[in-house]
């Protein structure tokens, strides 16, 4: 007897939101999870974030709204499988914390945070421009920005960016 498997259509099951009170202890696991064997490739916030301790998280996720930072997760059903921070500059909104569980890469995950992302900045902050930076040697991120049409800054085209080897800095046109 042959059975057909088929995938469940994501596009009805994931929800896009702001990480909120709620969702601190699924979010804590995702980050931790997300730095498994790959600590040396997250992101100062990232570092920052799993070096508070838990009953702090509540604290420092009430100064992000204060320093117009935000956390957006993508939720299949309850379960958080998705996250991405932003942060608003003066003319630029950063990007940060990318992270989906690899059992939801390769469905409309990265691509309803990079759009929400996109929208938060365009709509709410009203800027131009999308960074991203990270370790010149996380090879994925670098594939995930250029897939949503992210250049690379070069050394001498950003006066105002302060550069390290060590990092790669994506922008892009919102």
């Amino acid at each position: 007897m042959n059975a057909v498997i088929r995938e469940p259509d994501y596009r009805q099951l994931l929800q896009v939101r702001r990480i909120g009170p709620g969702d601190l202890a699924s979010y804590r696991t995702l980050r931790r999870d997300s730095l498994a064997g790959a600590r040396h490739l997250a992101e100062p916030e990232v570092l920052r974030e799993i070096g508070t301790a838990p009953d702090g998280l509540p604290g420092l996720f009430e100064q992000y709204e204060d320093v117009d930072t935000r956390l957006w997760g993508v939720f299949d059903r309850s379960r958080l499988v998705g996250v991405l921070g932003l942060s608003r500059g003066l003319e630029t909104a950063h990007l940060w914390g990318a992270y989906v569980l690899p059992r939801y890469r390769g469905t409309p995950v990265s691509r309803l945070l990079m759009e929400t992302a996109i929208a938060c900045s365009a709509i709410e902050w009203k800027v131009d421009r999308l960074s991203a930076r990270f370790a010149s040697s996380n090879l994925q991120a670098r594939r995930f920005l250029e897939r949503f049409g992210f250049d690379r800054i070069d050394r001498g085209s950003r006066a105002s960016v302060d550069f390290d080897d060590r990092l790669v800095w994506m922008t892009r046109d919102v």
